[in-house]
């Protein structure tokens, strides 16, 4: 499938005229998604909401995002959130999204969020036992918010590997080789 990008300046105008946030309404993925303005412009709101006033920390948010930009091999969801996420994990936990059960890094919160995100991307439910742990940690609203952040990311995931979105200048996916199925 061929989705190809709006020009820059119509992305912007189409973004402005049904709300969606300034500062994404130009970006690769967005040029795409806002061939459909009114749905497109609702999902940028709702990332916006969600980056600014979601309740999870940035790291557990970013460990979701790879997670499925790693099992959905999007690698513009990856490119674009492995910058954000060298700031708030080391690279053996960036890295450890590849293979979450192999990472001594991660505690036992981080592979339940990693569970969680896989249980959520095979079965569009979390199992029984990673729910009680994740009880544990988690309010009610985080747990909500880490079902949304697996879901919406995956929605990202999906527009990029249907559009083949390039990441912008800048931004590095995995290394050539070490992708997922690789």
């Amino acid at each position: 499938m061929t989705l190809s990008a709006l020009p820059v300046e119509t992305a912007a105008a189409l973004g402005a005229q049904h709300n969606a946030p300034q500062h994404l309404r130009t970006s690769n993925i967005s040029v795409r998604l806002l061939q459909s303005p009114a749905v497109g412009s609702a999902l940028l709101r709702f990332l916006d909401v969600f980056l600014t006033q979601g309740s999870l920390d940035k790291r557990t948010r970013e460990l979701i995002i790879l997670r499925v930009a790693w099992k959905s091999r999007s690698q513009y969801v990856f490119g674009r959130h492995k910058a954000t996420a060298q700031t708030c994990m080391s690279d053996a936990e960036l890295w450890g999204v590849r293979d979450p059960a192999n990472c001594p890094s991660y505690s036992e919160v981080d592979l339940a969020v990693l569970s969680a995100t896989d249980e959520l991307l095979a079965d569009a439910a979390i199992g029984e036992e990673t729910q009680r742990v994740l009880a544990r940690h988690f309010s009610p609203q985080q747990l909500v918010d880490i079902i949304l952040a697996a879901g919406n990311w995956r929605i990202f995931a999906t527009l990029d590997n249907s559009a083949h979105v390039p990441l912008e200048p800048g931004y590095t996916s995995w290394p050539p080789g070490q992708g997922p199925g690789d």
